[in-house]
């Protein structure tokens, strides 16, 4: 037999078994899982219950707002458990709400963004977002599993499997919990049947309880009245048994007990245990029998599915691919360890069962002591060690222990997880998240943390620091002359001459593009700018590139703390402006000055103009047409933003788009153009016009991830297949962040999205990363195509370009057509789609469909 634990584990375990291969669930999250399983299943009291859930889903999984609410007997939500709310809600009404309209429904919900679907209005203006799911029992809600955020779109698909999983196993310890109820109330009035029979012939029987009926299926009467001997029940293969040993006992005047079968009324096999004895008269002669007996088929039936369930628990322990170990909790000997533990560890059975746990873990013996008397006088704990295998390797493991009783003996059970790999991988992505890939330099992100950590230090130690902020003076000339790799190697280059011009405690990063900054530390003014002639000096050498002598000078902006700011933001601020000043003056570097500001004014004040424009929908979309080279049907359209200003005019997009890349209102400012780009194509497709909208993205829209999901939704809002829809985006654009532009460009593609490389040609123009893109066209760069008409060598160019994008599967789309030789030319080179000046400039979306009636007019004509 196996305890009711060892039963409740298996459920558990079964249920993650049998419900976890698509959910989506990371494999962290499940050896979570897997760790509390038991305990959670285990458990018999609501209450306890909940807290202990709401407990792992915050300190565990991470969860900010967790919560569980236990349905009652008057129908009624009452909350059971939740962490971090100031005010929580003590009863839910069922059918309000996320979590009401879940019990109400029985199915979970989720709500990545209440601003996103404001039917749900939660009653904390602070909630942003929710994912619910039921507690299911035998087809009824028991309650809900509720977790919270703050902010939107943090919940995803992944969280509710994650909740659906602990649902269940609650519900096992629930419904587990009721039984228990259950059987207290049905071990107080057991069924079965006292008896008394006279020694005779017949052993006639005297007195007979009613629980006789329920026993056999014969009322009291049927053995009161002769109709049916009790011993005619016994199943025929037990009899012979059962006399023998009821005979013995009585011969030695001592009581029987025993387990046999019996055949009812209704011919069906029970189990029953008697216990009896003999009574006897003054003469010492047996005169009766009296006894009891009861039905102890579902308990017979019940050790035997438990000792099936224990050979298929050790069936699981020894097959199991996860690394076991048993381990005893006073010396550390290693009890047993399933195949997958030999396996890693490199020893057979007997070699691991003859080591101990500090055979193969690195931690010194007073260390890996501490950590087991942690693990044995805790429910659970979870550790990271390095283990020793057999050949003498080394790995990291994750290892979650738990203390065990096993026939008296205390040990601690352990589940070991092979991290080594995962844990170079985190290491190499902590690593790029925080550097630039190109350089190796500590990158934005890593600059503001190295600045709040140079203002803790000065405001202890009473010492200013100079932030640098380095701007090279002609990267785009080299850029444009001698290619992007070229640019490349020169953005290296300058990165290796900062490093050596500068102490080992001064911080070099790269901000972006030829954006470079400096952290001076203990460094006033005086100090800063001898810093900065240095760096104008080592980065004013020339070098060679590509065959060609390249010099590139660099303007330096400085800003020292605390003069001229506080903060790290107002520092990079007033640096940058200082490295404009530079830059006009030519005068290498320069330092921040209040009066500076005054230059940056009609910047700034444009800024809030265009800040303005966006929120005010006082922008306005122009689309150019684009025809089919071969057919000259019109195929769509792109979308390009124009702003006119009310004192200065139509501003060209040239101006204020890299003014908003700058001050972060690309993200607005492309919502703005894809939400009018967008509901225009719904307006033409009602129309019966059907043109597919082409939108340019930014290099700075590929690192938004939220992207992808609010465009989705937009889509849906209007109501426009995803396949209408284009986003352009340049080379350069692409290569900004190659792995951050492959994920959101994925995601993209996958809503259905065309994707379509612009510039073709003038950028990287990396075959190895074009073939990984999730691309569907690109578009050839007007440079190439304006001369191809008079100059062979653009021509071959834009042929090559061509077959290159059919042979990617690709389609190849030329920009700045000027003339009808050139359009005659792409179709002959097989060219997809044109578009420039010649077919038509772009146009107000009011003069798109009578353009569209016209072109289909003169077609027929010509036709």
């Amino acid at each position: 037999m196996i305890s009711r634990t060892v039963l409740q584990i298996y459920a558990a375990r079964s249920i993650l078994n049998v419900v976890t291969p698509d959910n989506g669930l990371t494999a962290d999250q499940l050896a979570i899982l897997q760790s509390i399983s038991a305990d959670v299943a285990a458990a018999v009291d609501p209450i306890a219950l909940a807290r202990h859930v709401v407990g792992e889903l915050h300190a565990r999984f991470g969860y900010e707002l967790p919560s569980v609410y236990l349905l009652q007997t008057d129908g009624s939500l009452r909350l059971a458990a939740q962490i971090g709310y100031a005010r929580p809600y003590e009863t839910i009404p069922v059918g309000r709400g996320v979590i009401g309209r879940v019990v109400h429904e029985q199915t979970p919900l989720l709500v990545r963004d209440v601003t996103a679907e404001p039917a749900f209005r939660f009653a904390d203006p602070e909630v942003a977002g929710e994912a619910c799911v039921p507690i299911l029992g035998d087809g009824q809600v028991l309650g809900v599993v509720n977790v919270e955020t703050r902010r939107a779109g943090l919940l995803t698909e992944r969280d509710v499997a994650l909740l659906e999983l602990l649902a269940r196993m609650m519900a096992v310890s629930l419904r587990n919990a009721e039984s228990q109820r259950s059987l207290k109330t049905l071990l107080g009035n057991l069924p079965g049947m006292a008896y008394r029979c006279r020694n005779d012939a017949d052993w006639t029987s005297e007195f007979v309880s009613e629980g006789c009926l329920e026993l056999t299926g014969y009322a009291a009467s049927a053995f009161l009245d002769h109709q049916v001997a009790f011993g005619d029940l016994i199943h025929p293969d037990d009899r012979a048994r059962l006399w023998d040993d009821t005979q013995a006992a009585l011969s030695a005047r001592r009581s029987f007990q025993q387990a046999y079968r019996i055949i009812t009324a209704s011919g069906a096999e029970k189990w029953v245990w008697e216990q009896g004895c003999g009574v006897w008269g003054a003469d010492g002669e047996l005169v009766a029998l009296e006894g009891f007996v009861a039905d102890i088929t579902a308990r017979v039936r019940a050790d035997e599915a438990l000792e099936a369930r224990a050979t298929q628990y050790r069936q699981m322990f020894e097959r199991n691919r996860a690394i076991q170990l048993l381990i005893d909790t006073d010396s550390g000997a290693i009890v047993e360890a399933n195949q997958a533990a030999c396996d890693f560890y490199g020893y057979s059975i007997e070699q691991m069962r003859a080591r101990t746990i500090a055979d193969i873990n690195q931690l010194s013996g007073t260390e890996l002591q501490a950590e087991m008397s942690r693990a044995a006088t805790q429910e659970r704990t979870y550790f990271v060690f390095q283990h020793r295998l057999a050949s003498g390797a080394v790995r990291d493991v994750e290892v979650h222990s738990g203390p065990v009783n096993i026939g008296g003996r205390q040990l601690l059970y352990s589940i070991v997880h092979d991290i080594t790999e995962r844990k170079r991988t985190e290491e190499a992505l902590a690593h790029q998240a925080l550097h630039d890939g190109l350089t190796g330099l500590p990158n934005r992100l890593l600059l503001q943390d190295r600045l709040t950590q140079a203002i803790r230090m000065a405001e202890r130690d009473g010492r200013p620091f100079a932030l640098c902020v380095i701007d090279l003076d002609r990267f785009k000339d080299v850029n444009d002359t001698l290619g992007h790799l070229a640019g490349d190697q020169l953005l290296q280059e300058v990165a290796f001459r900062l490093r050596q011009a500068l102490r080992a405690s001064d911080t070099v990063a790269r901000l972006g593009g030829d954006e470079f900054a400096l952290v001076l530390l203990d460094a006033d003014a005086s100090a800063a700018m001898l810093a900065a002639q240095k760096v104008v000096e080592c980065l004013g050498a020339s070098l060679e590139l590509e065959g060609h002598e390249v010099a590139v000078g660099a303007s330096l902006g400085i800003a020292v703390y605390p003069e001229n700011g506080g903060d790290a933001d107002t520092l990079l601020r007033r640096a940058d402006v200082a490295m404009y000043v530079a830059k006009q003056t030519r005068g290498g570097y320069a330092l921040y000055t209040p009066d500076q500001d005054q230059s940056s004014s009609e910047r700034l004040t444009l800024v809030g103009a265009l800040r303005r424009a966006i929120a005010d929908d006082e922008l306005t979309l122009f689309y150019q047409p684009k025809v089919d080279c071969r057919t000259g049907a019109v195929a769509g359209v792109e979308a390009l933003v124009r702003w006119r200003h009310p004192q200065q005019g139509l501003i060209p997009p040239d101006r204020f788009i890299p003014l908003a890349e700058q001050t972060g209102l690309i993200r607005p400012l492309t919502r703005w153009v894809l939400n009018s780009a967008i509901g225009q194509a719904r307006a033409w497709h009602d129309e019966g016009l059907l043109l597919s909208v082409a939108v340019n993205l930014s290099a700075h829209d590929l690192q938004d991830v939220e992207l992808p999901g609010w465009l989705a939704a937009l889509l849906a809002q209007w109501g426009v297949g995803p396949e209408w829809l284009k986003l352009e985006l340049t080379e350069s654009a692409l290569m900004s962040d190659p792995a951050q532009a492959l994920d959101v460009l994925t995601e993209l593609c996958d809503l259905g999205v065309r994707i379509a490389i612009d510039d073709f040609g003038t950028g990287y123009s990396s075959l190895g990363y074009l073939k990984r893109l999730p691309a569907h066209e690109i578009k050839i760069d007007r440079s190439f195509v304006a001369d191809m008409a008079a100059e062979e060598r653009d021509r071959a160019i834009v042929r090559s370009t061509i077959d290159l994008g059919h042979n990617l599967g690709l389609a190849a789309v030329a920009e700045g057509v000027e003339d009808q030789r050139t359009l005659d030319l792409l179709g002959g080179l097989g060219c997809d789609l044109a578009q420039g000046f010649y077919l038509s400039r772009p146009l107000p979306a009011s003069q798109i469909a009578e353009w569209c009636r016209g072109r289909a007019d003169a077609d027929l004509l010509a036709a």
